[in-house]
């Protein structure tokens, strides 16, 4: 069985712009992708910045995964991991998001480094 992956924005963002290597194959060839809603928020807002429509970025995120919305459980546990891991308020809800969901956290953002269930890309 496939393990479960929640895709954070460094990662669809350098999906999309084709800016590592490895990281196509892992979108393309996994099965069971997840994404917060507030790393579509954070793509959006990167796109958004750059002057871009972010339309067709976020329907493809939204094609190639399931989207994981917001829940009081999983603020509750982010407040705790935000203290406890000096984590910022959206990497925390984003990391609970995966730990709540058994995903194993994709990201390019070393702010996650050497933290349970999550694989730092380079």
């Amino acid at each position: 069985m496939t393990e479960s992956k929640l895709v954070d924005s460094s990662a669809w963002i350098a999906y999309v712009q084709e800016e590592r290597d490895g990281i196509q194959g892992m979108i393309e060839d996994e099965k069971a992708l997840f994404t917060s809603t507030l790393t579509l928020f954070e793509v959006a807002r990167k796109w958004l910045r750059d002057d871009i429509d972010p339309a067709r970025i976020l329907k493809a995120i939204t094609i190639r995964s399931t989207i994981l919305p917001p829940t009081a459980k999983i603020a509750t546990l982010a407040a705790q991991l935000s203290v406890s891991h000096k984590l910022a308020a959206m990497d925390s809800l984003i990391y609970a998001t995966a730990q709540l969901n058994e995903c194993t956290l994709i990201t390019f953002d070393t702010d996650f480094a050497g933290l349970s269930n999550t694989e730092v890309l380079r």
